[in-house]
């Protein structure tokens, strides 16, 4: 319908014509603009809003799994450190160690572990329509068979995990083997994770697709079951990145003890006082005046780990039965001096 300009006739309910009022538009024209500059303003502030929800999406998406793995590689490096200074009889809360410290000495041994397990993830989630639709195509006995078979040897896989951990729990930890002791709690939650996605293939293969008891529990049931699912799979993955500390931080201890007389740096003590150093290895010698004010000189130590003001050394014939000994870099009443070689420098003043 054309619209009316000023001076239109206007038709009254009687049928008859009148003109408008000159310089009086009619009500639908006059607003018109302004209904369609308030539906392009909402218009805008819903995109504006999509654009904002998109975005925290998309930080969400990155966040949490940052999140994730720092958290891992602080807990990964806190256990290694504990178990490696604890073989020294050092324990871990001396050496003062910040949140820094303990993420850049986890990179490197957790840089294969988490590589291959993201790559894992990748891979299954791409295998899982492939798996289901190759499933579909071959018939009724395969898309039978297949889900049960995942559940089965998840079944298996929790069975082993379980008699792994029973029959290492309370033994030496030098009669542990690593590779059991590491993949017996991962074995747990990779168990289960096949039955779930046992469960959930069969489900899909189902045709028609029939409701399942599952279906018919409320929404907040089903909610709570899949958080424990997620929760136990966490655990699983936590306990077995603890085993794989301990087990790299021991190994590291006894890679350390075992050549520890070719472990550089070694140190000199100088002392102004005897401070009875009795340990196997460590030499003692009396120096003469007129060499300076230090009368004591202590030869045959290596530097185990550093922390602020604190030195910790071991003898260079360290076993179990030895002691580390620590010495503080302000005492004036002594003096350190560290080199690398075969046999230690001449005496110094």
């Amino acid at each position: 319908m054309a619209a009316r300009g000023t001076g239109d006739p206007i038709r009254d309910t009687t049928g008859s014509a009148r003109a408008a009022p000159v310089g009086q538009q009619s009500p639908l024209t006059a607003a018109s603009p302004a209904a369609s500059q308030d539906g392009a303003t909402r218009a805008r502030g819903r995109d504006g809003e999509g654009q904002t929800l998109t975005l925290l999406q998309a930080l969400g998406s990155i966040a949490a799994p940052v999140t994730a793995v720092t958290a891992v590689l602080y807990y990964f490096g806190w256990v290694r450190a504990q178990s490696l200074y604890n073989y020294f009889g050092v324990h871990v809360s001396l050496l003062g160690l910040t949140t820094a410290d303990y993420l850049v000495r986890s990179i490197i041994p957790m840089f294969l572990p988490l590589a291959a397990g993201a790559l894992a993830a990748v891979l299954a989630l791409q295998a899982h329509p492939r798996v289901r639709d190759g499933l579909r195509r071959r018939g009724d006995l395969a898309a039978t068979a297949a889900p049960w078979l995942a559940v089965l040897v998840g079944s298996v896989i929790i069975l082993w995990s379980a008699v792994v951990i029973r029959d290492y729990t309370g033994r030496p930890r030098w009669e542990i083997q690593v590779a059991p002791y590491v993949f017996a709690p991962l074995g747990l939650g990779a168990g289960l994770g096949l039955i779930v996605w046992g469960l959930y293939l069969r489900r899909q293969l189902r045709t028609p697709v029939l409701p399942t008891p599952t279906d018919r529990l409320p929404a907040w049931s089903r909610v709570a079951q899949a958080t424990l699912i997620v929760v136990l799979l966490a655990l699983s993955a936590v306990w077995a990145v603890a085993n794989y500390a301990e087990a790299t931080g021991t190994g590291t201890a006894h890679g350390i003890a075992h050549d520890v007389a070719r472990r550089p740096p070694d140190v000199i003590i100088y002392s102004r006082h005897r401070l009875q150093i009795k340990t196997a290895g460590v030499d003692e010698q009396r120096l003469r005046a007129p060499q300076g004010s230090y009368q004591y000189r202590y030869v045959g130590l290596r530097l185990l780990a550093v922390s602020g003001d604190s030195l910790f050394l071991i003898s260079g014939k360290w076993d179990q039965s030895r002691t580390t000994l620590m010495v503080s870099r302000n005492d004036r009443d002594i003096r350190t001096e560290f080199y690398k070689g075969v046999n230690p420098p001449s005496p110094a003043g």
